[in-house]
């Protein structure tokens, strides 16, 4: 029993949200540009390696646009969600699969998802993105085409094996 302004409150009697589908929110991100005059577009975001060697303004303006498809993504699927309190209160494996034609290295792929975990904070689907609340991974798809490049990001509750 809790007490509030107008007395006694049984929490019990407090309908709960339903929880009877598992977590497992699946957003798939188009091309992202950057540009004012003339844009470049990426399905696939650049490795650190060829970032670290721009302009930070140029590194910040990936970012945000990794940050603004996320969230515009998020808005389109998150009324399949509405069971689930956000941010999530708990630990989230969130594996990024990349369907590309050229593999990074993998320390690298990981570094480059920070945009993109980035955005899934602005988004309000996890309170922050260190190690407390969220796993990366990423994992790599062969594609043929550079046209049938994209990133596909699953979001999982973490469970401790």
């Amino acid at each position: 029993m809790q007490q509030d302004l107008f007395g006694v409150v049984d929490l019990d009697s407090i309908p709960k949200k339903k929880r009877n589908k598992p977590l497992n929110i699946h957003l798939k991100l188009g091309k992202v540009c950057i540009g004012k005059k003339t844009f470049i577009c990426r399905a696939i975001p650049y490795s650190p390696n060829y970032l670290n060697k721009k302009h930070w303004a140029v590194r910040a303006r990936w970012k945000d646009a990794w940050e603004q498809e996320i969230w515009g993504r998020w808005m389109e699927s998150r009324g399949e969600w509405k069971d689930y309190s956000f941010p999530l209160p708990f630990k989230i494996i969130l594996t990024a699969h990349f369907f590309c034609i050229r593999e990074q290295d993998y320390d690298n792929a990981i570094a480059s998802l920070k945009g993109i975990i980035d955005g899934i904070v602005k988004a309000g689907i996890i309170k922050d993105d260190t190690y407390n609340h969220i796993v990366p991974k990423v994992k790599f798809v062969p594609v043929k085409t550079k046209a049938a490049e994209h990133v596909e990001i699953l979001i999982n509750k973490y469970v401790r094996k």
